[in-house]
């Protein structure tokens, strides 16, 4: 018995030993790669699960931005390198028939170069059928492959059969990826915004709801238990939260097919460029500030933001400085290698005989009004400068003097704060003195007596100004706070500016209250003009404008509700009422008698404002010219807001038509499709004109004209004392004669004897200051 268990213990023993060689054995010939695999399965067992970017979709539930998942090709060098390479061309193959753009020599060097590596990104946003194409392909390799191994072995060609290699089937592998994707392109493209990578929101409602949007990446997690089974857990991805708003994607495509056809129509239309430096619309409910539309131009591809392909990129160069230009131009390194060689003494006349890329060398001393002749759109395709340009929202992110559409404002904080009763009336000799100033109505003539009522139809600045004076400083800086005009609105778009640094104060003088009576001297945003002249019309409330009205989860509940917030009362009902009587004069009034009648859509009652503002620097002569318009006259639904800065006309002062027939050529459009139907008879010309789509409304050198006035000189030892308003009906009016000079035949200013032009009634004399030039 004894001897029988010794027996047993050695054979046991040499059992050991035995398992303990072959393991050695193992660990020396196979043991890297036993390694790889075993590191490759820790690699793969524990990996990150990308969550999906909430969407962003219109009132309509039209999707205006999505997620989709695609795929990133990866190469893992190291388990391609097992078995001493014999799968690497085997491998390379496949992906050479499955991915044609894939460059395989550059794969197969860093395979060889790289064979401890698991990770290298060779191509990106692969779509699915792409994957399962190659799923398919290396399968069936490596079952045809198995089939002739099978084959040959059971012939006794055990060589051969050893001789084919699959290939490394874990050597490629697809890493999960979401994809951003805008269904439409171009559309909305100032509102939506874009994502860089990471997911990072650039620009409207993406960036501004970038955290709601994005949502946290799960993980996939593998470990070996007690037992030695792999088990995985996995935390699944959360999510972002989608966007439901107020936009509507047709409102929207209408508003951008109008500006569009205004661009092209009068592109290089009296000077070469674009048809304006900046064109903007809203479209909104006046009612709950809520935006349908929101459209600028030029436009851009959200899918590609980079690509500047059919942009005017020229027209922003002005935004560069000198030597951003010169770099843009490739001038930078011109200069420094012309001072390298010692040449920099060179003489203009001989640098300009030389020429670099069609540049002559002569402009590496030019200052930037010759740069700005030599670039060119290609030369600035890769500024960035240039680009945020682009991008940015004009509607929110830019300010200029709103001109004449601030005069209901004026006019509804004077009768609010009692200090006129909006009965008024004012006589108009075509200019009043301010201080030692001389301050122009855009009718130098005069109007004659006017009510305050006819001075906002006539856009008369005589009258707004003595409204102005009747109201004082302080009431006129309050009123003009309250409607939201030096501060953020609040609206949910990345990008707002408040336009604070660009309003007036306390300091304001007699000369600047003028001025600003009718709109000069101070800067707004589209966006607060539309928010302010909603609740002139609505009754007074004050509505903060938003986009998004709902955020939900993947599931469609709703997380989040946003509703119309009403944020304060600025003026009675009662003067809300009398401030849309007047501004229905502004339309629905006689064509002699008022300036917007061209914005109303055939069929329905109007009302609005018309606005050109004489740009810095004054001596330069631009403007910028707007209409803000409302439907119906009596009940306002629907308020759309048409900024032109900058417009390509030969007489821009006057050329505020542009801004009216474009808001008409809108609104012809959107109100059917609002169900808001026509309520006024069709005269023969407006059913013709409605017939035909593609009628085409003339804009000639008789547009309407507006203020283009003109001031603002501090005067800040004037005190704030109100002046007594208006003089009655019956007040002594000596209508001005209009007086023609013998030699030229041009009418005289009555007020400041300068010859006018007979087209334009603006002085012929170029170097005649502006009003406004202080």
């Amino acid at each position: 018995m004894q001897k029988k268990l010794v027996v047993l213990f050695f054979i046991v023993l040499l059992a050991f030993a035995y398992l303990i060689i072959r393991i050695a054995s193992i660990n020396r010939d196979k043991g890297e790669a036993y390694k790889k695999q075993v590191l490759a399965q820790q690699s793969y067992d524990s990996m990150t699960l990308p969550y999906k970017r909430g969407s962003i979709e219109d009132k309509n539930g039209t999707v205006l931005a999505y997620s989709e998942k695609v795929y990133n090709l990866i190469v893992d060098a190291k388990l391609m390198s097992i078995d001493d390479g014999v799968h690497i061309e085997p491998t390379l193959n496949v992906l050479q028939k499955a991915f044609g753009e894939l460059n395989i020599d550059e794969v197969r060097t860093y395979v060889d170069m790289n064979q401890g590596a698991s990770y290298k990104k060779f191509l990106r946003q692969l779509e699915q059928s792409r994957i399962e194409n190659y799923n398919v392909m290396i399968d069936q390799i490596i079952s045809e492959n198995s089939i002739k191994r099978d084959e040959l072995r059971k012939e006794g060609k055990n060589e051969e059969a050893d001789a084919i290699v699959d290939p490394a089937k874990n050597g490629v592998w697809f890493e999960e990826e979401y994809r951003r994707t805008y269904p439409y392109n171009t559309l909305a493209c100032d509102v939506i915004g874009f994502v860089q990578t990471g997911n990072e929101g650039q620009y409207g409602l993406e960036e501004y709801y970038n955290d709601t949007l994005n949502g946290t990446n799960g993980r996939s997690y593998g470990y070996l238990n007690a037992d030695g089974t792999l088990t995985r857990t996995v935390k699944e991805a959360e999510d972002g939260y989608t966007l439901v708003t107020s936009l509507d994607t047709n409102i929207q495509a209408i508003a951008e097919k109008h500006i569009k056809e205004f661009a092209e129509d009068n592109r290089n239309a009296y000077r070469t460029g674009p048809a304006a430096d900046n064109v903007g619309v809203i479209i909104m409910d006046p009612n709950t500030g809520e935006i349908l539309a929101m459209a600028g131009y030029p436009v851009f591809n959200l899918n590609d933001p980079q690509n500047m392909e059919g942009v005017d990129l020229t027209q922003y160069a002005g935004l560069l400085s000198t030597e951003d230009l010169a770099k843009a131009l490739g001038l930078t390194d011109i200069r420094e290698s012309l001072s390298d060689n010692g040449i920099a003494g060179v003489s203009d006349n001989e640098l300009s005989e030389v020429s670099i890329n069609g540049i002559p060398l002569s402009a590496v001393s030019a200052n930037k009004a010759e740069l700005l002749e030599l670039v060119t759109n290609e030369s600035l395709s890769e500024n960035g400068i240039i680009k945020n340009a682009v991008w940015k929202n004009f509607c929110i992110s830019d300010t200029f003097e709103p001109g004449s559409t601030m005069k209901p404002f004026t006019v509804a904080g004077a009768i609010d704060d009692a200090k006129i009763t909006g009965n008024e009336t004012y006589v108009c000799n075509g200019a009043l003195d301010v201080g030692q100033h001389t301050i122009h109505c855009h009718n130098r003539f005069g109007d004659g007596p006017l009510t305050v009522q006819q001075g906002i139809a006539k856009s008369c600045n005589v009258v707004l100004m003595n409204v102005a004076f009747a109201m004082g400083k302080s009431e006129w800086l309050r009123y003009n706070r309250n409607f939201g005009f030096g501060s953020f609105t609040g609206i949910d778009l990345a990008g707002e500016s408040s336009g604070a640094s660009n309003t007036f104060n306390e300091r304001m003088g007699q000369t600047d209250l003028a001025v600003a009576s009718f709109g000069q001297g101070f800067n707004v945003s589209m966006i607060q003009m539309a928010a302010g002249f909603s609740a002139l019309i609505n009754g007074g409330k004050y509505y903060k404008p938003h986009l998004v009205t709902r955020v939900v989860n993947n599931e469609g509940a709703i997380v989040r509700e946003y509703d119309p917030k009403e944020v304060k009362q600025i003026i009675s009902e009662d003067v809300s009422d009398i401030i849309r009587e007047d501004c229905n004069t502004v339309v629905m009034s006689d064509p002699e008698e008022c300036t917007g009648w061209t914005a109303r859509p055939a069929g329905y009652t109007m009302g609005g404002k018309t606005g050109t503002a004489e740009k810095l620097p004054r001596a330069a002569k631009n403007y910028v010219i707007s209409f803000v318009g409302y439907v119906p006259a009596d009940d306002p639904q629907v308020l759309c807001y048409v900024v032109i800065d900058h417009p390509n006309h030969p007489d821009q002062s006057n050329s505020t038509r542009l801004a009216t027939l474009l808001c008409r050529d809108i609104m012809t459009e959107v109100l059917p499709y609002l169900n808001i139907f026509p309520t006024m008879e069709l005269t023969e010309k407006e059913r013709a004109e409605l017939t035909d789509a593609q009628a085409s409304f003339f804009i000639g050198s008789d547009a309407v004209s507006q203020n283009s006035a003109m001031v603002v000189v501090s005067d800040n030892s004037v005190s704030d004392n109100a002046t007594e308003g208006g003089s009655d009906a019956g007040a002594e009016y000596t209508p001005n004669v209009i007086q023609y000079d013998p030699g030229t035949g041009y009418p005289i200013d009555p007020n400041t004897g300068e010859l006018l032009d007979p087209n334009t009634l603006q002085p012929v004399d170029q170097n005649v200051k502006s009003d406004l030039e202080y």
